[in-house]
């Protein structure tokens, strides 16, 4: 509940608890009149009434990957990760869907991962995510990886406007991170062994 709209929730679980009472009742004092189904009718009717409230048009289903048709740098993060923390950017910590849905996708490799999202986070969280919102500064590059010893850097360059995209490379290729896997709008860099060793251990 630390959402103040979901004690709605509450609300509307009650509101059905006590519209099943009042049509139990309803049912009750019609049986014996011999109108049953006049009380089935209407607890039909509540039920469609309810439905066509609940209806939000607009609303669609996402397909969601899973095994085979997860990202390929994702996949191939799983067969040569080799246990090495990973950041995918860009990133913020004001973008929860984005957060989610590297989160999700970390299922096809489950390395250690430093994107996410939660009710309370680490302060390593703030500070990498500080660090990735201002890429592809060299400066900001340097504070997110003195955060953590990352090995692996995802690039999704959907989200990387198309003029950005050589300041992005030439940044990281001034840092000295390899190209080590080219896939459809993701690269995946990483970082020098010398550079993981410079940073903290997470704790």
């Amino acid at each position: 509940m630390r959402v103040p709209q979901r004690f709605g929730v509450l609300v509307t679980v009650a509101a059905t608890a006590l519209a099943g009472l009042g049509l139990a009742a309803l049912r009750e004092r019609l049986a014996p009149r011999r109108l049953g189904r006049i009380a089935t009718a209407v607890a039909a009717g509540a039920v469609v009434l309810a439905l066509v409230e609940a209806r939000t048009p607009g609303l669609s289903t996402l397909p969601v990957p899973v095994g085979p048709s997860m990202p390929a740098a994702h996949r191939w993060l799983a067969a040569h990760g080799d246990g090495g923390p990973l950041v995918e950017v860009p990133a913020s910590d004001t973008a929860p869907f984005i957060q989610s849905i590297s989160q999700y996708q970390s299922t096809a490799h489950w390395l250690p991962i430093a994107n996410g999202y939660a009710a309370y986070v680490p302060a390593t969280f703030t500070a990498i995510m500080q660090a990735a919102r201002e890429l592809p500064d060299p400066a900001a590059l340097d504070r997110l990886l003195a955060v953590a010893p990352f090995r692996w850097v995802l690039v999704r360059w959907r989200l990387v406007g198309a003029e950005d995209r050589p300041t992005w490379r030439a940044t990281f290729d001034a840092a000295g991170l390899r190209v080590a896997g080219e896939f459809d709008e993701m690269t995946v860099f990483e970082v020098p062994s010398a550079r993981r060793e410079r940073a903290p251990a997470p704790g």
